[in-house]
């Protein structure tokens, strides 16, 4: 370990977490930070790629040292290894392969070395310390969170009812990992394909259209889901403040001005944008996919999410396609599905530890503002 005495506050961490020649003097080989989680004062954890031996690391205040100890301890029962160290000033750093997430640790621990990976063969896909992880292994794709996976089996079969959906496979008697077949091609924002974006919007306009064929149970848990863009802000600038108060007075100030949502209620994806539709170009065959924020609520919300990720001839073509499809939504309602979108994503850069990530989230509030003003 090469650094020491590193600034102990969240500001500091953060600063050298999102340069990646700073993390890798400080890990002692090379590593570049995908994704991270904040905790001020308390923890920062890290999504990561490049190193050997780091899949996550973690850097604990002393209020946190304790929290440190459990992985320790299962890591060592399973035989597998998480390393530490001191790096002065009471910071703790620790850091271990995929399967010692720290949050995610018991439920991994058994994917990968059961039937679904074999132990070997497994290709990370996404990570999101401890929260969730995405691995494909052969042909299959295995999703493990750290809170248990809801509505469930039931409703990923209504979806595969009504919906090209990939197919699930597990009988959900695990409720942190499910298990769906692999399919061909790629996500639309991987490999973007303006043809499609039609068919996208048809695809969408089918979803809204199912929901009154929801089971009872299953369409109440999802009316539950409530989902408020302007609190969102509100969390990032708690957050933000610690790192840039000027970024975060800024992000107070837009917060009250988010619209409410517009339209009629339906069932709603919750997350609409290229990479959660899956693609083959050989076939032309579309998908929807994780449906982890599925909810009811407005169908401008799902087309404005979709709409904040593409260009204007792409979103064009995706909202005629989903009026052709008996879809409906007014120009008022997409600003507002817009401007909600871009609420809830304005922590985006940060969390994605992208090295210009204030000039990010700056550029996003311009975005934002524009949006209001066109609001009637």
């Amino acid at each position: 370990m090469m650094v020491r005495n590193i600034e102990a506050t969240t500001r500091g961490i953060v600063e050298m977490v999102c340069d990646s020649e700073h993390l890798t003097a400080c890990l002692g080989q090379p590593v570049t930070a995908t994704r991270i989680r904040i905790k001020p004062g308390s923890s920062v954890a890290v999504a990561a790629s490049g190193a050997s031996d780091a899949a996550w690391l973690r850097f604990l205040w002393p209020r946190a040292h304790r929290k440190g100890l459990g992985i320790l301890g299962w890591a060592r029962t399973h035989g597998l290894r998480v390393h530490q160290q001191e790096l002065g000033n009471g910071i703790l750093l620790q850091w271990g392969g995929l399967d010692t997430d720290p949050a995610l640790a018991p439920y991994l621990w058994q994917v990968i070395r059961g039937a679904a990976g074999g132990g070997t063969g497994e290709v990370l896909l996404k990570h999101n310390p401890l929260r969730r992880v995405v691995l494909r292994c052969g042909g299959v794709v295995v999703r493990t969170t750290a809170a248990p996976q809801t509505p469930g089996p039931d409703f990923d079969a209504f979806l595969g009812d009504h919906l090209p959906v990939p197919l699930r496979l597990d009988d959900g008697s695990d409720p942190h990992t499910s298990i769906r077949c692999f399919v061909a091609g790629s996500d639309l924002l991987t490999d973007p394909d303006p043809s499609t974006a039609g068919a996208v919007g048809a695809l969408l306009a089918r979803l809204h259209a199912c929901g009154d064929a929801l089971p009872l149970g299953i369409a109440e848990e999802l009316r539950r889901r409530c989902d408020d863009p302007a609190a969102s802000m509100l969390a990032n600038a708690g957050i933000i403040r610690e790192l840039d108060e000027r970024l975060a007075k800024r992000i107070r100030r837009l917060a009250p001005l988010i619209p409410d949502s517009l339209g009629p209620t339906v069932l709603c994806h919750g997350d609409a944008s290229p990479d959660q539709v899956l693609h083959d170009p050989s076939s032309g065959e579309l998908w929807l996919t994780d449906f982890d924020r599925a909810c009811w609520g407005a169908a401008a919300d799902d087309l404005g999410s979709y709409l904040t990720a593409v260009d204007e001839e792409t979103g064009d073509r995706l909202v005629e396609g989903y009026r052709c499809a008996g879809g409906m939504a007014g120009p008022d309602a997409l600003r507002a599905g817009i401007a909600r979108r871009l609420a809830r994503r304005v922590g985006e850069p940060l969390r994605s530890a992208h090295p210009e990530w204030r000039r990010q989230i700056a550029e996003h509030l311009d975005r934002l503002e524009e949006v209001l003003s066109c609001l009637p």
